[in-house]
């Protein structure tokens, strides 16, 4: 028998005795390091915003940062103050400036971590909570 025929048969032999249907898949693992750059994304997009001179900005709370899928790919979870006259009120505009200031938050964040590359950053913006009993 040749090299390449035990080779082909061997996992012939693996791959169909894997294969088990209606298999439930094996539950996510925890990721110590992505975890890691998430709590060091979060600190370092907190300082930046509270830093900017961008009123918009320095009003924003940064609430989670998460891999989405991995740590290539960040999703920054960020909250509305409660609205004010002339403030911000639509989630979607927040997105949008937040996106025109990405370059600025990356490079930030390429400043604080150790990393060969930096994370893509997406953002999501929870709308703020209207305060209940009608005050302001």
């Amino acid at each position: 028998m040749s090299r390449f025929s035990r080779g082909r048969a061997s996992t012939r032999a693996r791959s169909s005795s894997s294969t088990v249907p209606f298999e439930s898949p094996e539950p996510p693992v925890f990721d110590r390091k992505a975890a890691q750059v998430c709590r060091e994304a979060l600190r370092t997009i907190t300082e930046t915003l509270s830093a900017s001179a961008d009123p918009l900005l320095s009003s924003l709370t940064v609430l989670a940062v998460e891999p989405a899928p991995d740590a290539s790919r960040l999703m920054v979870v960020v909250g509305l103050p409660p609205t004010r006259p002339g403030g911000p009120s639509n989630p979607a505009d927040v997105v949008a400036h937040l996106a025109e200031r990405r370059g600025l938050l990356r490079a930030d964040l390429a400043a604080s971590l150790q990393r060969k590359r930096t994370p893509e950053l997406t953002f999501f913006v929870l709308p703020a909570r209207r305060s209940e009993g009608g005050a302001p």
